[in-house]
């Protein structure tokens, strides 16, 4: 498996961080880095299951520069949709 980074940034809500820890672990990806996240808790222990080691391992840190640093490449996706004069055409990759 080629050394992967999963960066979440700024998430809301513990228990979305502890299915993404399953799913890693799922994977056989476990370098967690969160960026300004919420409390971790009893919440997103449990949901992560058995990638629950994921979220005890995993990184805090203030900045996205911080969180991806010494990366060779960095892939971003967003499930926000925004609006404006700045709005990004999303397409899918299919």
């Amino acid at each position: 498996m080629p050394d992967i980074r999963v960066v979440v940034v700024g998430p809301k809500f513990e228990g979305n961080v502890g299915a993404i820890a399953r799913c890693m672990a799922n994977f056989g990806v476990e370098d967690l880095v969160l960026v300004n996240p919420c409390e971790i808790g009893e919440t997103a222990m449990n949901r992560s299951k058995h990638g629950d080691y994921i979220l005890r391992n995993a990184r805090t840190v203030t900045s996205m520069e911080e969180a991806v640093e010494g990366c060779l490449l960095v892939v971003g996706t967003s499930g926000t949709v925004t609006k404006g004069d700045k709005n990004m055409p999303v397409s899918p990759w299919t």
